[in-house]
């Protein structure tokens, strides 16, 4: 049932079940209490009226006492009587009652002395609320009626967190993961209703982000592929005409620009066909558990003796134990190896002090490198991982395919874990990304 109808009817239903339990609850309960409470109290009323016939009759004939009985006995039971002759017409006295009520109850008894009627007497009995409990029954069936509402509102409220909250949730959670490089088991759901069909459509959403994705990488291998046959025959060609002896001075700058720019080319369309190798190798990849700590010192120390020859500095510091992480050890040296140069390539200084730290937290190893170049605007940080785009050239040389952070995240992603960009304390550019920890069994 799809949930415009459902939830109506849920409404409808809940109304429903309200109407029948206050209904049979007010019968056979309050009702019920209320007669019960008032058949008690006729009884005792007949049973005190017997007991005052009976006294004005043994009173007979002295009216006097008869009338101080009766005014004292109005007086506790606020009643109103008239003392009648034995032809009910003619009063003999009256004592009117003290407090009346909404209304009234009048009944007639004869008084008997010696087997014969000497009188008559009209009891008017106010009726009054507090004597059969009506404000309790009210109040009691106003607080049944409240928790009878509160808990029939807590199980739909609990209903609704089955049938649409949760759901919504899990799709949230979905979309934080929605991860292109490493498909997870399709989203799906039984359902027929409106979250059923948001589950399919975004399931058919991540199925074509990951075939436009395919499409993409598909795309970049074979433009890269038609591009470098025509490139090599231009740098064979450039590489032969440099070589004759016959050019102007002017005509071999010419080439040796032409050369040059072939060169970037060719380092671009490499960059793209490694990109693409790397994403078809990450489909089936197979990880190995590794001790993180040797692997980070073996990396410290090449890249060390690199960054030096260089005129950086590097800077190390690292908080590891006997953490072990499941990884392929090349593609993570080839992460440690992009981050490293992307920061030295758009560095923007001659000399820079990179400092590389390594940690562990809440069950993952995390590690952070950070620059003391030029960095990058807060604006553009979550841009720097996506595919083909390029830093700004006022922090460097603006060179560079755009796939250098992409290639890492995608990589980070394959095993199970997170990167993101910074800006530095130390006024550059930081990269940090984390890998979950695999504990010994």
């Amino acid at each position: 049932m799809k949930l415009e109808w459902k939830i109506p009817f849920l409404f409808f239903l809940l109304a429903f079940v309200l109407f029948f339990i206050s209904v049979f609850y007010l019968r056979v309960e309050v009702i019920e209490r209320i007669w019960e409470r008032v058949s008690d109290r006729q009884q005792a009323h007949r049973e005190s009226e017997a007991q005052m016939t009976d006294q004005v009759a043994s009173l007979h004939p002295d009216m006097e006492r008869i009338h101080s009985y009766l005014q004292r006995r109005a007086g506790r039971e606020q009643l109103s009587l008239t003392l009648f002759k034995a032809d009910g017409v003619t009063p003999l006295l009256r004592v009117p009652s003290a407090q009346d009520g909404k209304t009234s109850e009048e009944r007639w008894f004869p008084v008997r002395s010696q087997g014969k009627t000497v009188y008559f007497i009209q009891v008017i009995r106010p009726f009054r609320e507090e004597e059969i409990g009506l404000k309790e029954a009210l109040t009691d069936t106003f607080g049944f009626l409240m928790m009878l509402l509160s808990g029939l509102i807590l199980l739909l409220a609990l209903y609704f967190n089955t049938l649409i909250t949760r759901p919504l949730a899990r799709l949230n959670q979905r979309l934080d993961q929605v991860n292109l490089e490493n498909p997870m088991t399709p989203l799906t759901s039984e359902r027929r209703d409106e979250i059923g069909d948001l589950y399919r459509r975004f399931g058919e959403m991540e199925e074509r982000l990951h075939h436009a994705h395919r499409e993409q990488v598909d795309m970049v291998a074979a433009i890269t592929h038609d591009l470098k046959t025509p490139l090599t025959s231009i740098r064979g060609f450039l590489e032969l005409l440099l070589t004759r002896h016959d050019m102007s001075a002017e005509e071999k700058e010419y080439l040796q620009l032409i050369r040059k720019k072939a060169d970037q080319m060719n380092q671009l369309l490499n960059s793209f066909s490694g990109y693409t190798q790397n994403e078809m190798l990450l489909k089936d990849v197979e990880l190995s558990l590794i001790p993180v700590a040797p692997l980070f010192r073996s990396a410290v120390e090449e890249y060390e003796a690199e960054l030096s020859g260089l005129g950086h500095r590097l800077v190390c510091r690292h908080h590891l134990g006997q953490e072990q992480v499941r990884i392929h050890e090349g593609m993570l040296r080839r992460v440690f190896a992009n981050i490293v140069s992307n920061s030295v390539r758009h560095g923007g200084r001659a000399r820079l002090t990179l400092t590389w730290t390594a940690f562990y937290e809440e069950g993952r190893v995390c590690f952070r490198l950070e620059d003391d170049g030029k960095g990058v605007p807060k604006e553009n940080l979550p841009e720097l991982f996506q595919r083909f785009y390029t830093v700004d050239p006022s922090r460097g040389s603006g060179k560079g395919s755009g796939l250098g952070l992409a290639t890492c995240r995608s990589i980070i992603q394959r095993h199970g874990g997170e990167i993101s960009a910074f800006s530095s304390s130390r006024g550059g550019l930081g990269i940090t990304f984390s890998l979950p920890v695999v504990h010994p069994s």
